[in-house]
């Protein structure tokens, strides 16, 4: 009996030291994110360049003009006056019969921009991190209500692996040269 207590003991001891491991590990890598994005800003980031579509731009030349030339996953969308209202995404394009494409425009299709789709090309990183990541895959940058560029959930977590390999190695780059 004694024995069996004893074994019982040793899993249950397992079970735990494995548990503290995983939340120690847990909190290591949230703190090497943390390290890695205290100093950048969205604008160190972001895409710039990034075309306005006019609302009438026809979904045949949303993708023959734009989503061919400019590798984004969506792209802003304007009135007439020059303000942006929303974006159309290559995701959208795949959900509309390519035979609807010569006679519906970017301003029928696009998505009403939100306040969570928007930040500023001074944000830092850290700040708008849990946003990025809640977003589909990109939030739109805007300075004073002008587009100044895009931020891909994509280049985030390229940037967050590069500087936690730099992080983890003491400042040396790790893999492949």
């Amino acid at each position: 009996m004694v024995f069996l207590n004893a074994i019982l003991t040793g899993v249950w001891l397992v079970v735990v030291g494995g548990f503290i491991f995983l939340l120690a590990r847990s909190s290591y890598q949230q703190t090497l994110l943390q390290i890695a994005v205290a100093d950048t800003k969205v604008k160190d980031l972001m895409y710039t360049g990034v075309p306005i579509i006019d609302e009438d731009t026809t979904l045949t030349d949303l993708r023959n003009q734009y989503f061919t030339t400019y590798h984004l996953p969506a792209l802003p969308v304007a009135h007439h006056d020059g303000e942006v209202f929303g974006l159309v995404s290559r995701d959208d394009l795949a959900t509309i019969n390519p035979s609807e494409w010569d006679v519906l425009n970017a301003g029928r299709v696009a998505h009403v921009l939100t306040e969570e789709q928007i930040i500023g090309p001074e944000e830092r990183l850290n700040k708008v991190l849990r946003r990025v990541m809640r977003a589909e895959q990109y939030l739109l940058v805007m300075d004073n209500g002008q587009v100044q560029g895009i931020l891909t959930v994509d280049e985030l977590q390229r940037y967050i692996r590069a500087r936690s390999n730099v992080t983890q190695s003491g400042g040396k780059a790790t893999g492949r040269q």
